[in-house]
């Protein structure tokens, strides 16, 4: 469970992570590309994306369903193995 959390206090940190993005204001959005704002668009589990996610991609008129397709949970699987991996070799 630690691990969980600390890869999600890590990612929320990473510019151009889902939540990273929300936390812009509507000014920073403008520079944000399609793709990016297409992902911080599309909600998953124990994520909404912020209203003005939601008014900058209605705004640019952006179809984000052929842009970004949320893949479930299986890269935030794949970053906690790698994770652990690195984690296993520093302690030999």
């Amino acid at each position: 469970m630690r691990k969980l959390f600390l890869l999600m206090f890590l990612l929320a940190g990473c510019s151009g992570s889902p939540v990273h993005t929300s936390s812009m204001n509507s000014s920073e959005l403008r520079y944000i590309d399609d793709h990016t704002l297409c992902k911080a668009y599309t909600p998953r589990e124990a994520y909404s994306p912020s209203r003005s996610v939601r008014y900058e991609v209605q705004r640019r008129g952006l179809n984000c369903n052929s842009i970004y397709t949320y893949g479930g949970t299986e890269e935030l699987d794949r970053a906690i193995r790698v994770l652990e991996a690195v984690q296993n070799e520093q302690l030999k």
